[in-house]
């Protein structure tokens, strides 16, 4: 068996779904932050996004309304995440229209690998760019629900840690 080439292609596709699943696995670990705070009690396994926010110690509040920025911010990345976690590769329309120059690149044609090298490095040029802008815009939105939670945190944590203090 012929060693595989990483190419540059499968580099972009490996940051991408890590993104993917780090940028998603971000309402999870909210929603957990929450259960330790308030001291809910929810196993970890259970801590999902109906059982904390409609807990009664944070509906209605400032917390919940958090979480729901957090959850609305990676909603539309879910079922790509889900996509790649339990079935297969990342992919877009973009990724496709230059994967055969890679696949070429992998198989070892020189010839053609250099004949198109320039055209195919700028297409991937444009690609990791239109990427950065797409995945800053939802990062954006996944922060400010990440600071608006620990806004809203930062009461309940300092009494529960006062109480520690105390104890």
């Amino acid at each position: 068996m012929a060693d595989r080439q990483v190419t540059r292609l499968d580099y972009i596709v490996y940051h991408l779904e890590g993104h993917l699943i780090r940028t998603c696995s971000v309402l999870d670990r909210a929603l957990q932050l929450v259960n330790v705070i308030f001291c809910l009690g929810v196993p970890e396994r259970e801590c999902r996004w109906g059982v904390i926010a409609r807990n009664s110690h944070v509906r209605g509040t400032p917390i919940a309304s958090a979480l729901k920025t957090i959850d609305d911010a990676t909603k539309s990345l879910r079922d790509q995440r889900n996509f790649v976690v339990h079935r297969g590769r990342y992919s877009d329309d973009a990724l496709t229209r230059i994967e055969p120059y890679y696949v070429v690149q992998r198989s070892g044609d020189e010839d053609i690998t250099q004949r198109f090298h320039y055209l195919y490095k700028r297409r991937t040029d444009l690609l990791i760019k239109d990427k950065k802008e797409e995945l800053a815009q939802s990062n954006l939105l996944v922060f400010s629900g990440v600071s608006e939670l620990l806004a809203a945190l930062e009461p309940a944590f300092e009494r529960e840690y006062a109480l520690l203090q105390c104890g």
